[in-house]
């Protein structure tokens, strides 16, 4: 029983974990807040973190509710103690975390624009001083000393890597200033660079390095984005999907228990919540909803398709995972009584 009352205090741990560490990522996977850290610009990545927190936060209670499972698979816990816990927690995500997420954001949302516009206003200067880096042309490396106003470099030293004698090849340019119309950096009338300003491509590619999370961000927004439509449409049609998503969702438990093998019912869990996502483009249009659609009970009643089918999810994965279990509950309790 106690592990089993601990339950809302592993939910509130695993929410602050995974909100921190989603929001952290996904913010410094944006190039131009990167840039802007690192010139020294800290406030514009707290205000863009606050909006991460607020965007993710659909996302990270259920994961979350799902990281949960892990819990249970470790600890024994009674699972009719576990379920009336794990919906009271459901619940509160469904009428409270998740619709206040999105109202913050909503109010926030003029703020946001503001933001990304200031952070695209001080990339409207020259890169960071101090690297060497090649021209966007490749033909030219160049080395300078950036202005605090990020509109001039002195000096400005280029190095043409063609040339077999780098001293001869070299070009020291007492003043450069940078041109926002062409992104180049001249010399009087000399263009010294392209591409001079704007993200630094070194950071950019930093950036990109983080592309398994942006694909992760792509499997997940479909179905947080039709949460999200369901709402605009109204409160019921909101509950009715999230009540047959978080109903999947609370399946997982019996998952928890299915074999005896830890592993195995993790890697199971793990599959099972993938599937809730991978599941919803499928069940949210193309042929299994226009065939369901067109079917004359469902006619004019489109909107139960989805919840509907994670229902059903909901059924089968509880039957196919809870009756083994019981079964061997049942053998392991003849079994004792016969000793």
């Amino acid at each position: 029983m106690k592990n089993a009352l601990l339950l809302p205090v592993v939910f509130c741990m695993y929410f602050i974990l995974w909100t921190l560490a989603l929001s952290f990522l996904t913010t410094l996977a944006s190039a131009e807040v990167l840039s802007s850290l690192l010139a020294g610009s800290y406030r514009p990545f707290i205000q863009t973190l606050y909006f991460s927190v607020l965007r993710s936060t659909p996302f990270t209670v259920l994961f979350s509710l799902a990281s949960i499972h892990f819990y249970l698979i470790r600890h024994r816990t009674r699972l009719y103690l576990a379920l009336p816990i794990l919906a009271m927690l459901s619940a509160l995500s469904v009428l409270v975390l998740v619709p206040l997420s999105w109202r913050l954001h909503s109010s926030a949302s003029e703020r946001e624009v503001s933001v990304k516009n200031a952070i695209a206003g001080e990339l409207q200067r020259l890169q960071e001083s101090g690297y060497i880096r090649r021209d966007s042309d490749g033909v030219q490396t160049l080395w300078y000393f950036r202005s605090p106003d990020g509109m001039q470099a002195y000096p400005v030293v280029t190095v043409d890597p063609g040339n077999r004698w780098p001293l001869l090849g070299m070009t020291v340019y007492p003043r450069g200033l940078y041109d926002i119309d062409t992104n180049a950096l001249w010399a009087g009338n000399s263009r010294i660079a392209d591409n001079a300003g704007g993200a630094d491509p070194y950071i950019a590619s930093l950036a990109d390095s983080m592309g398994l999370l942006n694909a992760f961000n792509r499997a997940v927004e479909p179905l947080l984005s039709g949460l999200r439509s369901a709402a605009a449409r109204g409160a019921s049609f909101y509950y009715l999907e999230a009540a047959g998503l978080y109903a999947a969702l609370l399946s997982l438990v019996f998952l928890t228990r299915s074999t005896g093998w830890k592993l195995l019912n993790l890697l199971l869990i793990l599959g099972a919540f993938a599937l809730l996502f991978l599941l919803y483009p499928l069940v949210s249009g193309g042929e299994y909803w226009n065939f369901l659609a067109s079917l004359k009970p469902i006619r004019g009643r489109e909107y139960i398709i989805v919840p509907a089918t994670y229902g059903a999810f909901a059924i089968i994965l509880s039957l196919t995972a809870g009756l083994p279990q019981a079964a061997r509950a049942r053998r392991s309790k003849a079994a004792g009584a016969l000793a």
